[in-house]
This record gives C-alpha cells, sequence and structure tokens, in this order.
C-alpha cells in the first residue's frame, strides 16, 4: 500500500489484525483451485488492506500535512472514501437540480452482507468484491 512508516510504525499491530482476518474471511478453496493461488493471494492482499483502512488507529500527534484542521493519516483515508457514510444503494441517476441523486441495488449487489457492503467503500474492498464474486456463487457471493 506504500505507507509510511511514519504513519504505520514498524510495532503496528493493525496490518497482522487485518491480514490475520483477509486469511480467515478469504475462502481457502480459492487457492487449491488449480491455477488459482495467485488469485488467493491478490484477494487476501485487498481484503486485508480494505480492513486496514476502515480499523487502524492515527498515530498520536502525526498528522496529514496540509489538512485543516490537522487529520491522522486513516482519519484521512476514512474520511476520502466515505467510510462512515450510510449508503443503501449505487448511486444510478444523479442532477444538478437540487442535488439530486437515485440510488438502485443493482442484481449483484441484492445479497451482500452490511460487512461487504462496507468493503465497496474503499478501492481495495471493490477489487476484494470483484475477485470473490468472479469465483462463483461458492464463496457467497452471486
Amino acid at each position: 500500500m506504500g505507507i509510511s512508516a511514519l504513519y504505520l510504525p514498524d510495532d503496528s499491530v493493525w496490518p497482522g489484525y487485518a491480514f490475520n482476518v483477509a486469511i480467515a474471511l478469504v475462502n481457502p478453496q480459492v487457492q487449491q483451485a488449480p491455477g488459482m493461488a495467485v488469485m488467493y493471494s491478490v484477494m487476501v492482499y485487498n481484503l486485508a488492506a480494505d480492513l486496514l483502512i476502515n480499523w487502524a488507529q492515527d498515530v498520536p500527534d502525526v498528522y496529514v500535512p496540509g489538512t485543516d484542521p490537522p487529520i491522522g493519516y486513516f482519519a484521512n483515508l476514512r474520511k476520502e472514501f466515505g467510510c462512515f457514510n450510510f449508503t443503501a444503494g449505487v448511486v444510478s441517476a444523479s442532477n444538478d437540480e437540487g442535488s439530486g441523486v437515485s440510488l438502485e441495488v443493482v442484481e449483484g449487489l441484492k445479497n451482500l452482507t452490511v460487512t461487504q457492503l462496507q468493503n465497496l467503500k474503499t478501492p481495495y474492498g471493490r477489487t476484494y468484491l470483484g475477485y470473490a464474486q468472479s469465483t462463483g456463487s461458492l464463496w457467497g457471493l452471486t
């Protein structure tokens, strides 16, 4: 992910937590399928990155330069990605008349869990879900 040690020190517990949970959540049968070992690694990496963004606590008194008010690295990412914003669907249309937006839950997203909907917030989570869905309905995604 290219995160500076200033924001994520070598002794931080968060990468380990995120990695271990990703290992627990990504279906190990993906790794066993012929030719899918690389796909499994990509899925674990992307899910762990998504979890890290959502969970990691910032280093006290270390802020992203230029933020006003000063904000930590992970808090800034969560704000940028809208991790705490509730969205009940995917934008299907928008307009400038009063900032109107229409939401639609497309067929591929109807069976997602709340956790999987949270994964949609970051590019890493979307990448993970895309690969998980492409492996078929066996993994709980259709």
